[in-house]
């Protein structure tokens, strides 16, 4: 509903802008102006609303409002998945401001800046920051009487700071209270694996002789030698000198 709205206040403005120079004498900034620079302010200002000017204010308080729902939500998440499209829209509508003659405290400017200080608070999940420069933002826009006739609903409602749900704080200490519990079972199961390995590991390692065979033994007499062992010298298992000579095949032989 506040997107249909917007459309059809950014589309319509400037029939209501042209009525406005002819009907709304009461004003103190239209009643400064003489005639002739009224209507050229009035035609300057329909000219910007139909152009860039006009696209990227449509674009920014879309965004705005996509930042309102996201905040609504309390969803850190969403949050931060609206802060670019709202930094980038502010920036756009920045570079293409109103006519100076309709807007003379640079509050539109004012407020965009805010809004881009906003999206930087929601990348750091500041959710107080954003709904605080949000409001801040929309507020300072909407004070300019010939603004605010643009969009006067979806303005005065970014205008009310968003109350941030208690529920978005939750995750973050569930997360480190599960951690420590975790950690205690992990260190008692450690210690009952690493002794009863070392008494296995020892026994499977002949005492004395070399080198050992791969299936972990000791040489004997007669026993085929691997490649490697060609020429070498050991010690039986029974504490014997043997040495790899070719005899009928490389075989370990007495020393």
């Amino acid at each position: 509903m506040r997107r249909l709205l917007l459309i059809a206040a950014v589309y319509t403005a400037s029939a209501a802008l042209a009525a406005c120079s002819s009907t709304t004498a009461t004003p103190p900034a239209a009643a400064a102006l003489p005639s002739g620079a009224h209507q050229t302010c009035t035609s300057t200002l329909a000219a910007w609303l139909h152009g860039p000017g006009g696209s990227a204010l449509h674009s920014a308080l879309t965004a705005g409002s996509a930042m309102g729902n996201a905040l609504e939500s309390g969803s850190l998440t969403r949050v931060a998945g609206a802060a670019p499209g709202l930094n980038s829209a502010a920036s756009r509508a920045d570079s293409q401001l109103p006519p100076a003659c309709a807007d003379h405290g640079s509050a539109y400017q004012i407020g965009m800046h805010d809004w881009m200080v906003g999206a930087s608070d929601a990348r750091d999940g500041n959710l107080k920051g954003t709904s605080s420069k949000i409001a801040t933002g929309a507020r300072v826009i909407d004070a300019v009487a010939v603004l605010q006739r643009l969009s006067p609903t979806l303005l005065k409602g970014l205008s009310r700071q968003v109350a941030i749900p208690t529920e978005s704080a939750v995750p973050a200490p569930a997360v480190t209270t599960a951690a420590p519990s975790a950690e205690p079972a992990a260190t008692t199961a450690a210690p009952p694996t690493e002794p009863a390995a070392a008494p296995t590991q020892a026994a499977a390692t002949p005492a004395g002789c070399y080198p050992i065979s791969d299936e972990g033994t000791c040489y004997e007499p007669g026993e085929y030698c691997r490649d490697d062992d060609h020429g070498t010298s050991g010690v039986a298992g029974d504490g014997e000198a043997i040495t790899c000579e070719d005899n009928d095949g490389w075989r370990w032989e007495p020393a």
